[in-house]
């Protein structure tokens, strides 16, 4: 195990240690504590706090600012669905507010028990599987007791079946003593979901001709969309006779089900059960989505099983509808989540899809959502789960530069697919793109804005697009000193842009305002447009870039309706609008009258990005180096269903599904030919995603002349027609994975094996190579990206610094040599680096296994602490088989070798900033030093002086209190913060305790 322990002195007597647990190292870091002795060392400690922390921002530094994330706590997501502003907290008001745990006991789940029969949607199987849940309940009631006695709240929420858990309301500051009750074996605060947001089936082989061949509709597969909400209504939700013969979940049992549980509903034989987890409402109303989650849970049915315009993967599969996010507030909780899981094992889903993610801040393999994954698949049930969209962990979204330190920084995978029994999904583009646009009309009718690309709320009523509105900007911006006419004002914190009575059913345009600290986010600005009566709010996006995909609400009494626009289409459109304005060079504000906007249309085009993966898709791998992603499905710019109509999605929320039903067709063919995969087993899920990743066809990237990195695709894009023809599975020997996880090495040669086992009726010859070369990451310097995140110094070319900026988001500047620019990544083969294997060719009987060692060299000046990685291919001599491929990859070096703290502020080389002792409310040093320094050539700039903060109790003093804020750089299994005696030994006061912590700031008062 890797520890560290950083100490921070108190009252010249005490010390706060930090010590974390990951793999092997110890890192010891201290910031001493000064006493206060005399009130002229406190009045004089009391001036130096007084030099500036923060100074006039240039407009690259104020982008910095908007790109720090700020301060997180596991439990941030719930105080914001509670309504709360977590950045606008001190820790200790959020220690104080009651957030939703679980408690998952020791004891075994009811279908852990051999006694407990599998679903089979008999009255007699579901009598014996309720009562074997309710008796695991009936012992939880001494855990249940004293959980209340110490928060002081009803337990919300019991499991038995899948796990054995409760949830309960606690503060943070509780969670310590609710794991020391007898019987539970680990506390989670819970996470909150959101989603992961038709020629591509062809991408994965699923053709009208394929389907006319092979009969692989979906017919008698149930797959459970475990999401938002399906609106059943819509006319592509249906099965064709074919599949109302082949239906394997009836009115009759569905009617049992509710009748046992008392509660859900039959809508269709397509989708004969669904119940609102969220909400527990069965409405039809809050059954499907009202447009709060974006008629998310129904473009993801219409990729899965639509049947009518829109072709799903498998049409004539049924669907139930297990609805977890809610019509009222925004998120899904980890409870709603595991009774929707729970639920659809007990009515017999074959596959669960869940296109929904939550960051990996607390990963844990007894999180109550990845137990009921596991001892799903455990049963024979498939979870596909989206990998989520957060891109490289240290870019932004669409961007493929990284600001990352080190390799654990940029991963950035949703915690849920990363458990044992799911198979993890990424996305690549698909073949289209369907683009919203309006046009603007003058009062002639004549076009001045034509095909405007729009992300527009939903709900706006029809009537808006026929009446005629007067628009009007937010009046030119001086920038730099000089009017911007490029732009309009953006929003600010206090008005948001708008006058009252003056704006008042107008359109107004306002510039996009990123600022996480002004209130101005989409759904504050819809607020903000509805109390000044505004008909609409158009935002014109901040940067140039591709329109970026956004989180509106509804337009209702609350909320106005609104529109974004990409940062060209606002320049071209504020031109226009100016040009018509009488007078406009004296008011240096546009404002038209009577203009008309069409009701948003559909233009589709052949997607230019077709065929690379798709920018957003989450990164792995895991944190001890276990390949996730497992596959890629097809998930940028899908067209699939909306609630009324159709609409364009992208995200690994519509690849997950797009994987879920091939997954539905390969079982219906492997029930079909009677072919052995371990159906209703525990061996499904390993047989199933070992298929796929198989037969997947790693994804090429043209750019960088070689196949995109394991971390990124996985296996590769799922091929449904290979997989039913396959009958060569290759795995690790060592573990009988399709993926071959090196670890981490340090020689310059690795060797694995691999076992080839032929599952056909005739023996088989197979060649056995590298499928293209053994790749590595490049990161190359971008000269046209500066480095806006992060601390960095400007030289002249005589070498004097003349510009440093902020590194952190408070204000703490200090002196570092940092590359101004961004590094672009890309892959790219090892030169001279080479595969080798024992044997270039191998036979295999029918039925048997053989084994296949294989070597991979890297040249002797390969940079270490670098991936090495990519893919084998096997391939039979019959050219009608296909190849079985599998990945590998691992870290050329010492994978524990990276600093683990970040260095303190004051000290050359910390890397965030961060690292000192800070007041509780600002976050700013206690005290702070001279770089000496200038910024822009005229602001000194100062960092945190560690060696002269000070606390004291007197209520005369500066500080009764501090905040330690230390940066960890990797992923950390267990933090513990202790105040300790003089002696660096003794521990006065545990503090906190951090359990799987990623890369961030840990701030403890």
């Amino acid at each position: 195990m890797r520890k560290r322990r950083a100490y921070l002195m108190f009252s010249g007597f005490a010390l706060m240690a930090i010590a974390g647990t990951t793999v092997g190292v110890n890192t010891y870091q201290q910031h001493r504590l000064a006493l206060y002795k005399t009130a002229k060392q406190q009045n004089v400690q009391t001036v130096v706090q007084n030099f500036p922390t923060t100074v006039v921002k240039t407009k690259a530094q104020k982008a910095d600012d908007l790109k720090t994330k700020g301060i997180e706590t596991p439990y941030d997501t719930q105080l914001t669905a509670q309504g709360k502003k977590p950045k606008e907290m001190t820790l200790a008001e959020k220690s104080d507010t009651y957030v939703k745990v679980t408690l998952s006991l020791s004891a075994e789940a009811a279908a852990q028990k051999s006694s407990t029969p599998n679903p089979d949607g008999t009255s007699a199987t579901l009598n014996r599987i309720n009562q074997a849940e309710q008796n695991v309940i009936d012992q939880q009631t001494p855990i249940k007791n004293r959980a209340e006695q110490i928060t002081g709240k009803k337990v919300l929420k019991q499991s038995g079946y899948l796990v054995n858990t409760l949830s309960i309301m606690a503060k943070p500051t509780q969670v310590k003593q609710l794991s020391t009750i007898a019987g539970v074996k680990e506390v989670h605060i819970q996470s909150v979901y959101q989603p992961a947001n038709s020629n591509d089936n062809d991408l994965a082989q699923v053709t009208d001709d394929w389907r006319s061949a092979h009969g692989g509709d979906g017919s008698g597969m149930l797959i459970a969309d475990i999401d938002s909400g399906i609106d059943y209504t819509h006319p592509d939700l249906k099965l064709t006779t074919t599949g109302t013969k082949q239906a394997k979940l009836s009115k009759d049992s569905s009617k049992l089900f509710q009748k046992f549980s008392s509660y859900g509903v039959y809508q269709s034989n397509k989708v004969p059960f669904a119940h609102n987890y969220a909400d527990n409402i069965d409405s039809q109303d809050e059954l499907k989505d009202n447009g709060i989650t974006h008629e998310h849970g129904q473009h993801v049915a219409g990729i899965l099983a639509a049947n009518g315009k829109v072709k799903g993967v498998a049409p004539e599969a049924q669907l139930l509808d297990m609805k977890v996010f809610s019509n009222h507030h925004n998120g899904a909780s980890t409870d709603s989540i595991v009774d929707a899981i729970e639920d659809s094992v007990k009515l017999g889903a074959d596959v669960l899809n869940l296109s929904l993610g939550s960051s990996l801040t607390n990963y844990s393999s007894l999180m109550p959502e990845t137990a009921a994954l596991n001892r799903a698949a455990k049963l024979g049930v498939v979870p596909v789960v989206a990998a989520s969209n957060d891109g490289r962990a240290s870019a932004e979204q669409s961007d493929l530069h990284t600001v990352a330190h080190n390799p654990e920084e940029d991963i950035s995978i949703s915690s849920m697919s990363l458990a044992d029994g799911a198979i993890s999904v990424a996305s690549m583009e698909g073949t289209q793109t369907h683009t919203l646009t309006t046009n603007f009309s003058d009062s002639t009718g004549k076009t001045f804005s034509d095909k405007v690309p729009v992300r527009v709320s939903p709900g706006i009523p029809d009537d808006f697009w026929t009446k005629k509105h007067t628009i009007k900007d937010n009046s030119v911006p001086m920038v730099d000193d000089k009017l911007n006419y490029d732009e309009t004002k953006k929003a600010d914190w206090l008005s948001k842009g708008f006058v009252k009575d003056i704006d008042s059913h107008k359109i107004k345009i306002i510039q996009y305002n990123p600022d996480p600290n002004a209130d101005t986010t989409v759904k504050d600005m819809q607020k903000a447009a509805k109390y000044n009566d505004v008909d609409m709010v158009i935002l014109i996006d901040y940067k140039d870039r591709p329109l970026p995909s956004c989180d509106f609400m509804p337009a209702d009494s609350e909320d106005a309706p609104a529109m974004l626009i990409s940062y060209q289409s606002g320049r071209q459109l504020l031109a226009k609008l100016r040009n018509m304005t009488p007078n406009f060079e004296n008011s240096m504000l546009a404002e038209v009258e009577n203009v008309s906007l069409s009701s948003p249309s559909t233009t589709t085009a052949d997607n230019q990005d077709t065929g690379k993966m798709s920018t957003f898709t989450s990164w792995g791998c895991t944190p001890d180096l276990n390949l996730k992603p497992d596959v890629t499905g097809v998930g940028g710019n899908i067209w699939s269903l909306s609630n009324k109509d159709y609409a364009q999605m992208s995200g690994t929320s519509m690849a997950s599904p797009f994987v879920a039903g091939t997954v539905a067709l390969l079982k219906q063919q492997a029930n079909k030919q009677h072919v052995n995969l371990g159906q209703g087993s525990n061996k499904f899920i390993k047989n199933m995603k070992t298929l796929l990743q198989n037969t997947a066809q790693p994804v090429y990237s043209k750019d960088g002349q070689a196949y995109y990195s394991p971390r990124q695709q996985g296996a590769g894009l799922v091929q449904v027609d290979n997989a039913i023809k396959s009958h060569t599975v290759v795995t690790d020997a060592k573990d009988q994975d399709g993926a071959v996880d090196l670890k981490s090495f340090s020689g310059q040669t690795k060797t694995f094996t691999l076992n080839i086992k032929n599952v056909g009726n005739r023996a088989a010859t197979y060649s056995v190579k590298g499928l293209g070369g053994v790749a590595t990451e490049i990161r190359t310097t971008d000269t046209k990206a500066p480095n806006e995140v992060g601390i960095r110094t400007t030289y002249d070319p005589d070498g004097k610094a003349i510009d440093t900026d902020s590194l952190n988001s408070v204000g703490t500047y200090y002196y570092r040599n940092e590359q101004p620019y961004l590094d672009l990544v890309s892959e790219h083969n090892i030169a001279n680096a080479t595969l080798t294997t024992s044997q270039n060719q191998v036979s295999v009987p029918a039925g048997q296994t053989k084994t296949v060692t294989v070597t991979v060299t890297v040249p002797k000046n390969q940079v270490k602490q670098s991936w090495v990685e990519g893919y084998v291919q096997v391939k039979s001599t019959k050219d009608s088989e296909p190849s079985a491929n599998i990945p590998y990859f691992g870290y050329y070096g010492d994978w524990d070798a990276g600093q683990i703290i970040d260095k303190p502020a004051q000290e050359k080389g910390s890397i965030k900033g961060w690292g000192y002792l800070g007041d509780v409310k600002y976050l700013r040093p206690l005290v702070t030093g001279s770089t000496n320094v200038k910024s822009n050539q005229y602001t000194e700039q100062y960092t945190s002086d560690n060696d002269h903060a000070a606390i004291s109790f007197q209520k005369s003093s500066a500080y009764h209190s501090a905040i330690d804020l230390e940066y960890m750089l990797r992923w950390t299994k267990q933090i513990d913060v202790d105040v300790l005696d003089g002696d660096k030994k003794t521990v006065l006061t545990h503090l906190a305790t951090y359990q799987q912590s990623k890369p961030g700031l840990i701030n403890t008062e």
